[in-house]
């Protein structure tokens, strides 16, 4: 079952799908919502397509893939409504030992690698290769993230994995525990309040649980480096949807906890991506040492100049 948007962030763009999911009749004096389901829907319904056909391919090739973020979510939380949650292009995981399998069977199905020499999307600065096909992008995972020094192994995605029917298809995917953590350290990876869609995403996935194993994630984002940005995630979806996560109340903290907390307050204005000051700046209060801070800085700081230098 969906949720209703709440107050604060009912007039962001992203989720205006979800709001004209939600109440249509209701939304009949709000054409832009209207259009933002359609518009979605129809981007959706091209992204399943090819996510299907992705997938066969890959199972065909004996290589292990999740769906990640909303190509998982659309069937698996939202119903399988494709108009309700926008997806910009679609997040494929596989083993690191299986990406140029992968890669390879993707190829034979049209897709064309994007900047694979090029320094932003060489191991060092990335996660993921970006593959396009028409309209179609697919972003191939071998790391759920490289940024905020946090250790972006995926492991235990693949051990820790539950069976799921799958839009027609048995499928492994990796414990909700995990899913929401994520959600969570995915969305601190891109300053927290790029989109709201991950808000909605956390309280649904949260929702399907009558008790979260919440120590499960904390001891998994501790031993990745990630509970600072685990955390900070979880406040903002609370702020959302109060006692939704069960974190501990906040104590006084470091200047940094405090800094962050100002950053924060409001939900409602979208952080630009990419090099802004107020992204950089919250993306460098969300590291777990002091140090890393600075490691992450300076690595978009050579990734600037590497790109220059291209």
């Amino acid at each position: 079952m969906l949720v209703q948007v709440p107050a604060a962030l009912a007039e962001r763009a992203e989720l205006q799908p979800l709001v004209w999911a939600l109440d249509r009749d209701a939304c009949r004096s709000r054409p832009a919502a209207r259009d933002a389901y359609r518009a979605t829907l129809a981007h959706n319904l091209l992204l399943g397509a090819a996510l299907d056909e992705a997938l066969d391919v890959l199972v065909g090739a004996e290589v292990p893939v999740q769906p990640l973020k909303g190509a998982l979510f659309v069937e698996t939380l939202y119903g399988g409504d494709s108009g309700a949650r926008p997806m910009g292009d679609l997040d494929l995981l596989v083993p690191p030992d299986n990406l140029e399998r992968a890669q390879d069977a993707l190829v034979r199905l049209g897709y064309e690698p994007f900047g694979l020499h090029r320094a932003r999307w060489s191991k060092r600065f990335s996660h993921h290769r970006i593959l396009r096909r028409g309209p179609v992008t697919l972003e191939l995972h071998w790391k759920l993230c490289h940024e905020l020094a946090i250790d972006g192994n995926a492991d235990a995605f693949f051990l820790d994995a539950q069976p799921i029917a799958f839009r027609g298809r048995p499928l492994m995917v990796a414990r909700d525990e995990l899913q929401l953590y994520y959600i969570l350290v995915h969305a601190a990876t891109h300053g927290l309040l790029h989109s709201a869609v991950w808000i909605i995403d956390a309280r649904l996935l949260a929702g399907r649980h009558t008790r979260l194993d919440w120590d499960y994630i904390e001891q998994f984002a501790l031993a990745h480096r990630a509970a600072r940005a685990v955390r900070a995630a979880a406040r903002v979806v609370n702020a959302a949807f109060p006692g939704t996560l069960p974190l501990p109340r906040a104590r006084a903290g470091s200047v940094r906890d405090q800094l962050l907390d100002l950053m924060l307050a409001s939900t409602s204005a979208p952080v630009r991506y990419g090099t802004s000051m107020r992204s950089l700046a919250i993306r460098s209060l969300l590291t777990d040492r002091v140090g890393d801070a600075g490691r992450a800085l300076w690595e978009k700081a050579l990734l600037r100049v590497w790109e220059r230098l291209e």
